[in-house]
């Protein structure tokens, strides 16, 4: 059933692009939807067509690299200026074998959480905590990415679920670190 919708869903932001074709949004709509039918080069092609028509986009940045994540080409962003979306861009440089690179850049991200400097004045901590988890759900650590996405629950977990650990087979929507630390809403 879900597959079929987003069929639909994916026809639909085909059309939309097709009405609007300078829209930025309209890109990164059909870039979430192809990552949610697993197809990661078209994903990856229209969000860097996102990136093409607004570059300064955080937004178009992170899908860009999330289909390049989940494609098996995470290498490729390891380089690439991700914005606020630093943890992404520690995903990219483990797949690169950047390994102490990202580490660093996690670990970095880690002591601004737990000092609660993760916010500044035009992104939300939301944003770094989604990061993080997906960091760790790539790592295959599900403890860790279910332990980084309790905060950012019941409003937002889903997201790392659907987009990253669910292509990844991770089970982190049901690890008991998740679980504990807050129970998912009814």
């Amino acid at each position: 059933a879900m597959q079929g919708r987003l069929e639909e869903a994916l026809s639909e932001a085909q059309r939309a692009i097709r009405l609007d074709k300078l829209s930025a949004s309209r890109r990164i709509t059909l870039a979430v939807v192809s990552l949610g039918l697993r197809r990661y080069d078209e994903a990856a092609r229209s969000a860097t067509a996102a990136r093409g028509l607004a570059p300064e986009l955080a937004l178009a940045k992170a899908w860009w690299a999330r289909a390049l994540i989940l494609g098996g080409r995470g290498a490729e962003c390891a380089d690439a200026d991700l914005g606020p979306h630093a943890g992404l861009r520690a995903v990219c440089l483990r797949a690169a074998g950047r390994a102490s690179e990202a580490v660093s850049i996690i670990d970095s991200l880690q002591r601004a959480a737990t000092t609660n400097q993760l916010t500044d004045s035009i992104f939300t901590d939301v944003l770094r905590l989604e990061d993080l988890a997906t960091y760790f759900a790539y790592a295959g650590d599900a403890a860790q990415a279910a332990v980084q996405q309790a905060p950012v629950l019941p409003e937002h977990g889903d997201l790392v679920d659907h987009v990253l650990t669910v292509p990844l087979r991770i089970p982190v929507h049901d690890h008991p670190a998740r679980v504990n630390l807050l129970p998912l809403p009814d």
